[in-house]
């Protein structure tokens, strides 16, 4: 049975799929490609291409986008816990797992990505 909450933002749900997305379009080479193929595409691919400094590029914009749209979605998250009866403990300790388990997925990734597991 699916569920749907009438009380989502959807402007933060459309900001994070769209910051996602542009992680993903990264780690897959994606933008690699499109930086290869030259004009208007190639300049696409320029901006979005995580490339070592060379002045402001689109690119350098998304990991503050992602730490903006968490920031902006801690709030809510905690008042619909605290709305389900959860503890100040209990979310404590689902942050501390949900952060770890981050954390290790992030190495993992990065780790593959290097060759190095």
């Amino acid at each position: 049975m699916s569920t749907t909450s009438k009380d989502r933002i959807v402007s933060i749900d459309v900001f994070r799929g769209l910051t996602m997305f542009l992680l993903i379009g990264e780690f897959t080479g994606l933008y690699a490609l499109l930086y290869e193929s030259g004009g208007f595409v190639g300049f696409i691919g320029n901006q979005l291409h995580h490339h070592p400094w060379n002045g402001l590029r689109f690119w350098d914009l998304i990991q503050p986008f992602f730490m903006f749209i968490v920031g902006v979605s801690l709030p809510f998250a905690i008042k619909n816990r605290k709305g389900h009866g959860d503890t100040s403990r209990q979310i404590s300790k689902h942050v501390l797992k949900r952060s770890a388990l981050l954390f290790l997925m992030g190495w993992g990734l990065y780790c593959i990505g290097h060759g190095q597991i």
